[in-house]
């Protein structure tokens, strides 16, 4: 089923520039759709680490688009800066003025990343889009709000879609198994016929190892370049450490923002454990639990993570 549902793509792309490798993404054909047609702007959002800043910036390139990107994370004082605009006209010539090389009006690109930071933007995007100046693009994390915080999406404004870490076929793509291959499997399944020995053992240790690594692009990216799995693991293991650095980053200040008791420490987070309702503990725990199976790693004991993972999935209202 999974080689039936397989989407034919064009050409797969490995090359390499500066010592990085380069990956074939099944979004790059939603970008690409986005820069020739659409006049609209467009929002990818997506989990930390799936490769939305890396893509966009390399479909930006390949087009030879020229573009100003701003992570909000980064700069903030750019945030500050144009966070109480509302006019449009100001804001991007406030971005416009920002930007470190000359922005062509109708044509140049302004890729506003990380914009969980600053939601407001995406309201805001409509009366940007109708000034017709620049093209945005917004990038944000599911991480702390999930577009939550949005009074809303101007409809018919922005083209949007969720990045997901690389699939199956991505995967095997990225570590050399061609669309030529692929092809044949295609054809096997539809005919019913039985696969290559070879190409079958082949597959199979494709899986295997697609079991070991996951889809997040530099665990596989580790594991294209080293082949060495202790690598790979040190890739996850710092990936986790970014994310349970965003739990409390990101979860525990929106936390203390909208709870009464945002005077307590972040020492007292056990309190905030406790006076959850048992449903998202259990939910923390039975995420975690998923997690912990899928890298190997026992995070069951981590009362940090299960502290900002259940601040993370109560309401924030």
């Amino acid at each position: 089923m999974m080689f039936k549902n397989h989407e034919k793509r064009g050409k797969m792309m490995y090359y390499k520039e500066k010592g990085a490798f380069k990956m074939k993404r099944q979004y790059e054909d939603k970008i690409q759709n986005w820069i020739n047609d659409s006049k609209k702007a467009l929002l990818i959002y997506g989990a930390r680490q799936v490769g939305k800043t890396y893509l966009i910036r390399e479909m930006l390139k390949r087009n030879n688009i020229s573009y100003f990107e701003v992570n909000f994370q980064e700069r903030e004082d750019i945030l500050n800066a144009i966070k109480d605009l509302s006019n449009a006209e100001d804001i991007s010539m406030k971005l416009a003025l920002y930007s470190d090389t000359s922005l062509m009006e109708g044509e140049s690109v302004i890729f506003l990343d990380e914009v969980q930071l600053y939601p407001e933007i995406i309201t805001k995007i409509k009366f940007l889009v109708d000034e017709g100046k620049y093209r945005y693009i917004l990038s944000g994390s599911n991480l702390g709000v999930e577009l939550k915080g949005i009074k809303s999406i101007p409809v018919g404004y922005v083209d949007m879609f969720q990045m997901f870490p690389m699939n199956l076929f991505e995967f095997v793509n990225a570590i050399g198994i061609n669309d030529t291959t692929i092809k044949y499997l295609n054809e096997c399944f539809e005919k019913l016929e039985p696969v290559d020995e070879i190409i079958h053992k082949r597959m199979f240790n494709a899986f295997y190892y697609y079991l070991i690594c996951g889809g997040m692009p530099s665990v596989v990216d580790t594991f294209v370049k080293t082949r060495n799995l202790r690598e790979v693991r040190d890739e996850q293991q710092n990936i986790i450490r970014q994310y349970k650095a965003d739990f409390i980053i990101f979860n525990y200040k929106n936390y203390t923002s909208t709870n009464p008791l945002k005077q307590d420490k972040v020492e007292d987070k056990p309190v905030i454990i406790e006076k959850s309702s048992l449903n998202d503990v259990e939910l923390a725990k039975e995420i975690i639990s998923l997690v912990s199976d899928i890298l190997r790693v026992d995070l069951s004991e981590d009362k940090i993570l299960l502290t900002g993972l259940v601040i993370h999935l109560r309401p924030t209202i």
